[in-house]
């Protein structure tokens, strides 16, 4: 009777030990959902936002380079037909291949916290040879005034070209420097976090092995519902800054990370239910065995 007694106690202790381990599973299993919506978003948002090949490839997806090439091209004739000039003058001043050579050098710079310089002189060079030849062709008469105002007209032009190729020095000079940290920031918390995850996975599974696939599915699911339910889509979509061009730009690379959080979502809530469908699987496999090996030993 005694014996008894003291294998029901043992029994009952692993049956408690057993509900502990699945109540600390579930508690840790949270914690690692948690920790893996935040790793997505920050892997998310280093691959969209903080990646400098990745920029220039989105830039060039929505024809980004073409279109601050259009603005510059419109302003300058603008500025040609309130002077008096013919377009000739601009033929060859402003280029396609130049806007993007310089964007990009813009884009090393902010990216890897250089000071921004974009050299203008050749530009200058040939806009002002232009007018010299229609100046030439046309027998102008050039007095101070004129010259003057030809010298205002070239400053105009270089000064409209660089105003859409960073807006404002100081401000990219400052964002370059800030951007460099947030990169690092994120950078290491990106591999911080991945080791947390692995020790926690592990140590999740050790106890209860379904709810290490019940966190894939909680952040999987979360991941998917931002992007259903947030409404990010449509609202970035009303985005209007610094220009046309500029906001288009914005407006894909923001749709661009929700869709790749949704992407990684429904890859993680696939492995969720994958991970529980081998788990259960395991365990009733395991039953299985034991039940047979109970019935072998009756039998004999």
């Amino acid at each position: 009777m005694q014996l008894e007694n003291k294998k029901n106690f043992y029994a009952k202790g692993c049956e408690d030990l057993k509900i502990v381990k699945k109540i600390i599973s579930y508690l840790l299993g949270f914690v690692l959902a948690l920790l893996i919506i935040v790793q997505t978003i920050l892997v998310c948002t280093y691959s969209n936002l903080l990646n400098e090949v990745n920029i220039q490839i989105q830039l060039k997806n929505t024809s980004y380079y073409y279109n601050i090439y259009s603005i510059i091209e419109n302003t300058a004739k603008d500025f040609v037909m309130q002077s008096g000039f013919n377009e000739i003058v601009l033929d060859g001043v402003i280029t396609e291949s130049r806007v993007q050579n310089d964007l990009n050098s813009v884009i090393n710079c902010v990216y890897n916290n250089k000071k921004i310089e974009i050299n203008t002189n050749e530009i200058k060079e040939i806009l002002h040879k232009n007018i010299k030849k229609q100046i030439e062709i046309k027998n102008y008469e050039v007095d101070k005034k004129t010259q003057a105002e030809i010298n205002e007209f070239e400053e105009s032009i270089i000064k409209e070209y660089k105003a859409n190729m960073f807006y404002s020095e100081d401000v990219i000079n400052v964002t370059a420097k800030y951007l460099q940290k947030v990169r690092q920031i994120v950078l290491i918390a990106i591999i911080v976090m991945f080791i947390i995850i692995i020790v926690l996975s592990i140590i999740v599974f050790k106890l209860n092995k379904p709810s290490l696939g019940i966190s894939f599915i909680i952040a999987g699911v979360f991941s998917i519902v931002l992007k259903i339910c947030s409404g990010v889509g449509v609202a970035i979509n009303n985005i209007l800054l610094l220009n046309w061009a500029f906001s288009k730009t914005l407006i894909y690379i923001f749709n661009n990370l929700v869709r790749q959080i949704y992407t990684t979502g429904i890859i993680l809530t696939i492995l969720g239910v994958v991970i529980i469908i081998f788990c259960e699987y395991e365990i009733n496999k395991k039953i299985y065995k034991n039940k047979k090996k109970i019935r072998d030993s009756d039998g004999e």
